[in-house]
């Protein structure tokens, strides 16, 4: 109490919004690499994360791909990453999605890394019955992979969670999300191309107890108030969004 007293103490004498404790940046050398870190709070009552997705509700999957910077703009979005895989000749995106409660698109990749309504984050393997899940207790999550981080060890196991695709083991520039056990959202993108291997590494260094391997390649991405760290070289259909708690309920972007 006395630590959260000091902080809100400091926010309000510097002049920053609420929200500025409860989200930073840092651009630190992880396992040799220079990677760029959003840290958000997730059990501030001021922040909130959510995805949003290329299309009109309740046709989530519109098939539609859009720019990073349209799918931002106007939303009041305080930072931004790319998020799961989508079929670049379809634009269907491939990864599941849950908001608030709910299950905004099914998809059939990946495992889901979940948040509840307390900050703490959960693992769901690949292959879950999600539409037959009770997804109330938690306020948001995404599927992706392969996974990184399970309980706080490395866990990389592509091929046994279905990805098949050789570029996936090559070098690339890579994105990832990753949740610690303190209830912090870890968000990540590398300045180089790396191996799965060593991103893995990275997220474990960084603290994660769960982490995913989110599209990355020409989808890799991220923004943070205002500014772009890394642009996708192509336009893609669904990005992992920071808002103000107030702006929270922009699902879609058309």
């Amino acid at each position: 109490m006395h630590r959260l007293a000091a902080v809100l103490l400091l926010v309000l004498a510097l002049g920053l919004p609420a929200f500025a404790a409860d989200l930073r940046y840092a651009n630190p050398v992880v396992a040799g690499v220079r990677t760029h870190l959003v840290v958000v709070d997730l059990k501030s009552p001021t922040i909130r994360v959510q995805p949003m997705v290329s299309g009109k509700p309740p046709l989530y999957m519109k098939r539609r791909a859009r720019t990073f910077a349209s799918m931002v703009k106007g939303t009041g979005c305080l930072a931004a990453i790319n998020g799961t895989f989508f079929d670049p000749r379809t634009y269907t995106t491939l990864g599941s999605m849950v908001f608030d409660g709910r299950l905004v698109h099914e998809g059939f990749v990946g495992s889901l890394l979940l948040v509840d309504r307390a900050g703490r984050g959960h693992y769901v393997k690949r292959g879950a019955d999600l539409a037959g899940m009770d997804l109330s207790p938690y306020t948001f999550g995404v599927a992706s992979g392969p996974t990184l981080v399970h309980r706080g060890r490395i866990a990389l196991n592509p091929r046994a969670e279905g990805f098949r695709d050789p570029r996936l083991f090559s070098r690339a520039k890579r994105s990832a999300v990753g949740i610690r056990g303190n209830g912090e959202l870890i968000l990540v993108v590398v300045s180089r191309p790396v191996y799965l291997s060593q991103l893995a590494r990275m997220m474990r260094k960084l603290g994660a107890e769960y982490a995913l391997n989110l599209d990355g390649g020409s989808s890799s991405g991220m923004y943070y108030r205002g500014k772009w760290l890394a642009r996708p070289k192509r336009k893609i259909t669904n990005i992992l969004a920071v808002l103000k708690s107030d702006d929270v309920g922009v699902v879609t972007r058309r």
